[in-house]
C-alpha cells in the first residue's frame, strides 16, 4: 500500500476512517481471542499491568482522571516537540477510545535516539524564506531519549521566549507560550520526559483523556519479559522469518539500503540478534542484543563487554530484576518489536503515522509466519497543517505540468493551429511515414514543428510563468511545509485537530 500525506491545509488520512474504530476494535478482539494459549497468557498479564502502569506514571505529573477500561487502544511517538500530523494521532487516540469506549494509552517511545536538541524556524526574508534552529538545551549529545538529561538550564529556560520570538511576525500567540510553563512544571523528569509530560498536561486542559507509558517503563513488565523470552526461545527461526520477510519488503519496494526499513538479523549459529537493544549506565551507547542458548540456560549479550546468564525457568523473574527503571542496565525494543508487542499483547487497536503503517506492512508478514495467527488490524493517521505565512504555494508537479504544456507547443503544434497549412502538412507526413529512410522526413517534421511554434501565441507568457513558479518552488518549500513543530503554531490549532479528529 503506498501511503501519501495529505498535501492542504487541515486534510486528513485515515485508514480506515476514525468511524470504524469501533468496529475495529470489536474485529481484533474477536481475532485476539482465538489466539494460542501460550499468546492469550502474556496478553492477559500485559492487559491488566500496562494499563494501571500508565495510569501510575500519568499521576506522577497529572490530574489524570482516567477511568480504565477492558477494551485499549495505543498510538505513540517520540517524546520530541514534532509536527502537527503527529500530534493529530493524539486527538484521533482520544476519539477513537471513546467511540469504543476504550483506554488510550499513548507510547512515548523513549528508546529511540536523541540527536537534536533544536527546533527548525522558517522566516520570510526580503528575497524568499529561511530556516532558523532554535536549541531548547545545549550541547547535543546524542543519547537514547530516556538517558538525556538537561545540559544546559539557561537554554532550556529561555526557549519559550526565543521560540516565540522567532515566528512572532506569523504567529502572534503560539502554543509554545501555553506548552513550556507545563514542561517546566514537570521537575524532575529527564528533558525527553519533561517535554512529553508538559504536552501531556497540556491535552489534558484540552479535554483529551489518555493516558501515556514511556516505553522504557513498557520494557520493565512482567509481560514484556515474557514477550522477550518468546522471540530468545526461538531465534534462529525468528532471524530466518524475518530476513526473509525484509528481503520480499525491499524486492516489493525497490529499497536497495541494507538499512532500510531495518537491517536484517545477525546470526553465526551461536549467538542469534533479537531485536532489542541494550546499553548500561557506564556505557549508554545501544548495542544490538544476542542470545544464545546452552544446557539449561539463556546468555543474553552484546558481544562485547556484557552478558548475563539466566535459567530457562527463571527467565521472567530474572529479566525483569535486571531490566528495572533504576537499574543499571537497559534492555529495550526496536521499532518492529515495539509495535508488534503493542499490538498484540497490549492493546486492541493500534494508530500508526504513515511511517510506522509501512513498517509495519512488513511487520505483519513476520507475525503471520513466526506466531501462525492472522495479525490485528491497525489504523493509519496523519494530518497536514501549515503555518499561516502569505506566500505563493507551488511544487515541482505545478513546474512539471507548466513544463508539460511547453514540451507540447514545441512538438505538437499543430493541435493549436489546426487549420494552418504546415499543421495540415505535418498530418499527412505522418499519416505517410515512408519506411526506408526517414532522415528527410524527420528533417522536415521538425522544420514545420519550428515554424509553427513560432507562430504560437501565448508561448512567452508560458515561458515566463514557469521561471516564475520555479524561481518560487524555494519559497514555497520552506513556508509550505507540514513539518514544523505544533508549538510554533497559533492556538486555533488545538480546535481544528479537535474537529479533525471527529469528522469522518
Amino acid at each position: 500500500m503506498r501511503l501519501r500525506a495529505p498535501q492542504d491545509h487541515g486534510q486528513t488520512l485515515q485508514i480506515p476512517s476514525l468511524g470504524e474504530s469501533g468496529n475495529l476494535v470489536a474485529a481484533n478482539r474477536n481475532l485476539l481471542s482465538n489466539y494460542p494459549q501460550e499468546l492469550q497468557s502474556i496478553r492477559s498479564i500485559a492487559r491488566n499491568e500496562l494499563a494501571a502502569m500508565a495510569l501510575r506514571y500519568s499521576r506522577q505529573y497529572c490530574d489524570a482522571d482516567v477511568e480504565l477500561h477492558d477494551q485499549v487502544v495505543m498510538s505513540g511517538h517520540q517524546p520530541t516537540l514534532f509536527h502537527p500530523g503527529v500530534w493529530f494521532k493524539n486527538f484521533a487516540l482520544d476519539a477513537a477510545a471513546k467511540s469504543a469506549s476504550a483506554t488510550a494509552i499513548n507510547l512515548v517511545v523513549d528508546n529511540d535516539l536523541c540527536a537534536d536538541v533544536n527546533v527548525a524556524c522558517p522566516q520570510k526574508i526580503a528575497n524568499g524564506a529561511k530556516l532558523n534552529r532554535v536549541a531548547y538545551d545545549g550541547a547535543e549529545i546524542v543519547l537514547p531519549f530516556e538517558m538525556r538529561k538537561v545540559k544546559d538550564r539557561e537554554v532550556f529556560d529561555s526557549f519559550e521566549t526565543r521560540l516565540a520570538a522567532s515566528v512572532a511576525e506569523t504567529v502572534a500567540s503560539p502554543l509554545i507560550r501555553m506548552l513550556w510553563p507545563e514542561v517546566q512544571a514537570v521537575g524532575n523528569l529527564a528533558l525527553p520526559a519533561s517535554i512529553a509530560a508538559g504536552r501531556h498536561r497540556l491535552e489534558q486542559t484540552f479535554g483529551l483523556g489518555t493516558l501515556e507509558l514511556p516505553v522504557s517503563r513498557m520494557s520493565t513488565s512482567e509481560s514484556f519479559a515474557r514477550f522477550v523470552q518468546r522471540l530468545a526461545s526461538e531465534a534462529s527461526r525468528f532471524i530466518e522469518i524475518h530476513n526473509q520477510a525484509l528481503a520480499e519488503y525491499r524486492k516489493a519496494n525497490r529499497v536497495r539500503s541494507r538499512s532500510h526499513p531495518v537491517p536484517e538479523l545477525d546470526s553465526d549459529g551461536s549467538f542469534n540478534e533479537i531485536p532489542f537493544w541494550v546499553w548500561t549506565t557506564e556505557d549508554p551507547n545501544r548495542r544490538r542484543l544476542f542470545v544464545r542458548d546452552f544446557d539449561g540456560g539463556v546468555e543474553l549479550t552484546d558481544r562485547s563487554d556484557w552478558s548475563v546468564t539466566f535459567g530457562c525457568s527463571e527467565f521472567t523473574a530474572s529479566f525483569q530484576e535486571l531490566n528495572q527503571v533504576d537499574s543499571n542496565v537497559f534492555i529495550r525494543p526496536r521499532a518492529l518489536a515495539t509495535t508488534m508487542f503493542s499490538r498484540l499483547f497490549a492493546s486492541d487497536l493500534f494508530l500508526h503515522g504513515i511511517g510506522g503503517a509501512k513498517y509495519d506492512q512488513l511487520n505483519d508478514v513476520i507475525i503471520s509466519r513466526f506466531f501462525e495467527i492472522v495479525p490485528p488490524q491497525f489504523m493509519t493517521m496523519t494530518a497536514t497543517m501549515k503555518l499561516p505565512f502569505e506566500y505563493q504555494s507551488v511544487t515541482k508537479q505545478n513546474v512539471s505540468a507548466l513544463e508539460d504544456q511547453l514540451r507540447r507547443m514545441r512538438f505538437h503544434p499543430e493541435f493549436r493551429l489546426t487549420g494552418d497549412e504546415d499543421a495540415i502538412r505535418k498530418g499527412w507526413l505522418i499519416e505517410n511515414e515512408p519506411s526506408g529512410s526517414r532522415k528527410q522526413w524527420r528533417d522536415e517534421i521538425a522544420a514545420i514543428n519550428e515554424r509553427l511554434f513560432e507562430r504560437i501565441e501565448g508561448k512567452a507568457e508560458l515561458e515566463g510563468e514557469i521561471a516564475l513558479v520555479k524561481n518560487a518552488l524555494p519559497t514555497s518549500k520552506v513556508l509550505g511545509s507540514r513539518e514544523y513543530s505544533f508549538a510554533l503554531f497559533p492556538e486555533k490549532l488545538v480546535e481544528e485537530l479537535r474537529v479533525l479528529s471527529t469528522e469522518y
